[in-house]
């Protein structure tokens, strides 16, 4: 597989912090540059610091949900707003759910890298 080598930089949200790790370091591998947060107000942060391309976020998280932080991140970031994905294993969950909400795309639970890439790349 081909490395992107830096060209799209990408903001991680999970309260698991074993997930984000593994995912961070997945990535990092793959050749992007990726920041890390274990809730939505520390990404929110990180929001204010820099910009990404995307932002992959896990809908259950204790003290606000994926959809609370993408909605959070839309009236932070308005037009800036960089494509949004939902990490969930939550199957109520779809298109149709999330539309008018910021996020641009739902990633299934359990996933693989080869299909973060996929959603990254789209």
């Amino acid at each position: 597989m081909e490395r992107i080598m830096n060209s799209k930089r990408i903001l991680l949200v999970d309260d698991q912090v074993e997930i984000l790790e593994l995912l961070q370091d997945a990535l990092i591998s793959e050749g992007y540059e990726v920041d890390a947060c274990a809730g939505a107000k520390e990404a929110l942060n990180a929001l204010g610091s820099n910009h990404y391309s995307h932002i992959i976020s896990d809908y259950q998280m204790p003290e606000v949900n994926g959809m609370e932080f993408a909605s959070q991140a839309r009236g932070f970031l308005k037009e800036n707003m960089p494509s949004f994905i939902l990490a969930t294993g939550d199957c109520t969950i779809n298109d149709d759910s999330i539309k008018g909400m910021g996020v641009s795309g739902i990633l299934p639970k359990p996933f693989t890298l080869k299909q973060v890439i996929s959603v990254i790349q789209e």
